[in-house]
């Protein structure tokens, strides 16, 4: 697979791109949204291994989302089984949970480095008992653990790099897990203006609405703290107002989604465009 070189136009028309694919079916694009967090939340519940469960069910997810996307981008009717359409395609699953495995142990790898790192600068911070509320940590330290950070995220970019693009390209052309992790890499690399203004324009979005769930919870807060404290139960309803911010965040994570699985979908659109897709071949349904 040969990726394409696009512009920074294109990138940010992706903002809209996926926006369209949403408004495609929303109704069905929201229930899938919900099963997709509800599936993503009993996974971190699972006792030790929630968490690494997580990263390896998270690339075979994307792939039914990417699918569904694509068959609504393409003014076909969506489905709630598509979610689940990369365990039914056949020679699919393994690929998938392969790249799970890649995210895996590039997260694993890269924090160990980082232990390692500030272990042998002694500047790995003490969360004994005895420590918390102590006179915290010196400036020396705290500037290295700021230099492992940023060392820890410079490692980090590459692996999201090789992932991007990875599971379309297992997904609909069944392509390799390293072939698929090289050709993302090279073409997030080929197109790197493009994607970072694509990420910055992203980010503004979603610090936008960050802050306006913010102020919603902070009026909340407020407006229940003041209603409890007329009843002598300040407490509580400052409770009530940080629940429903939560509930909202929840709310608003449905479409967010699909909105982004659109936004996704439009990018491997655009640098992979124009080269055919596996289209039936093991379909299951």
């Amino acid at each position: 697979m040969q990726p394409g070189k696009i512009s920074i136009g294109e990138a940010v028309s992706w903002v809209g791109g996926g926006w369209r694919i949403f408004m495609a079916s929303p109704g069905m694009w929201l229930l899938i949204g919900l099963v997709y967090l509800m599936i993503s939340s009993a996974a971190q519940f699972v006792p030790f291994l929630g968490g690494l469960i997580a990263f390896i069910i998270a690339p075979i997810f994307t792939a039914g989302l990417m699918y569904t996307a694509r068959e609504a981008g393409e003014g076909r009717e969506i489905r709630l089984d598509y979610l689940f359409q990369g365990f039914r395609e056949t020679g699919r699953a393994g690929p998938l949970f392969g790249l799970g495995g890649v995210y895996l142990g590039s997260v694993i790898g890269i924090v160990a480095l980082c232990a390692v790192l500030l272990i042998m600068t002694g500047s790995m911070p003490d969360l004994s008992r005895e420590a918390v509320g102590g006179d915290g940590l010196p400036d020396a330290a705290l500037l290295n653990i700021l230099l492992v950070v940023m060392i820890g995220l410079a490692l980090f970019i590459p692996v999201l790099m090789a992932l991007y693009f990875a599971t379309p390209l297992v997904m609909f052309h069944g392509t390799p897990v390293w072939t698929a992790l090289g050709s993302s890499l090279r073409a997030c690399l080929r197109n790197f203006w493009p994607l970072t203004v694509f990420g910055l324009v992203l980010f503004v979005l979603l610090l936008g609405l960050a802050l306006i769930l913010v102020l919603v919870v902070g009026l909340m807060t407020a407006m229940f703290a003041t209603t409890g404290s007329a009843t002598g139960a300040a407490s509580a309803g400052v409770l009530a107002a940080v629940v429903l911010g939560m509930l909202l965040m929840f709310l608003i994570s449905i479409p967010l989604v699909s909105i982004l699985t659109g936004m996704n979908f439009c990018s491997y659109r655009s640098v992979y465009g124009g080269q055919p897709e596996n289209r039936g071949a093991g379909m299951a349904g």
